[in-house]
């Protein structure tokens, strides 16, 4: 299938199947539906939406994320004002290039202000804590800290879920959120923790 520019995609192709390519800007996690991606060619932007089911049967879903180059094939839909293509497999999402490495961003430059987007982070675990859906452990860097939040899926598929504890040095990719005062880095799997030596 020929790829469409974005910039050409329009609001009477609702329901049609078009291809698109290009670089993964920004994601957001859909309350466990799913992900939405933001897709740019140059020519303009539009959103990625991406079930649980299709994302799952992605080969490598780790590597679907921000500076990734994409070629999607899906519906194109429309969510208010906003269009969107909407991948009906895992078949029509191909990983042309894999995202760039992420570099640590240091705990105290994380802020309430990045709510939404996604940073790596790495620190020294000096609390953990159970809550009702899964685990959360405080990170600390000589800048400041965190808390990451892990769901009780993630936690349990983790290699070796007791590592996660007090004085366990650990790099985590997620999403930032704010709860109450809290600053959360929430992974969305398990590949977004590792724990370093």
């Amino acid at each position: 299938m020929e790829v469409t520019p974005i910039n050409q995609i329009t609001a009477e192709q609702v329901e049609q199947t078009v291809a698109v390519q290009g670089t993964l800007m920004d994601v957001r996690s859909l309350a466990g539906k799913g992900y939405k991606f933001v897709l740019t060619d140059g020519t303009g932007q539009i959103a990625l939406v991406v079930w649980r089911n299709v994302y799952e049967s992605l080969p490598e879903p780790d590597k679907l994320g921000v500076g990734a180059q994409v070629q999607a094939r899906g519906k194109v839909g429309q969510y208010g004002d906003e269009l969107q293509i909407v991948p009906q497999s895992a078949e029509d999402v191909v990983i042309v290039k894999e995202p760039p490495t992420a570099h640590a961003t240091p705990l105290g430059e994380v802020t309430a202000e990045l709510t939404g987007q996604w940073r790596t982070v790495q620190g020294e675990i000096v609390e953990v804590w159970a809550f009702s859906r899964g685990m959360k452990a405080r990170l600390r860097d000589a800048t400041g800290e965190v808390v990451i939040l892990l769901w009780q899926n993630i936690y349990a598929s983790l290699p070796d879920p007791e590592a996660f504890s007090v004085g366990t040095k650990l790099r985590a990719t997620g999403q930032i959120n704010v709860f109450g005062e809290e600053l959360q880095v929430i992974p969305r799997t398990r590949r977004d923790v590792t724990v370093l030596d």
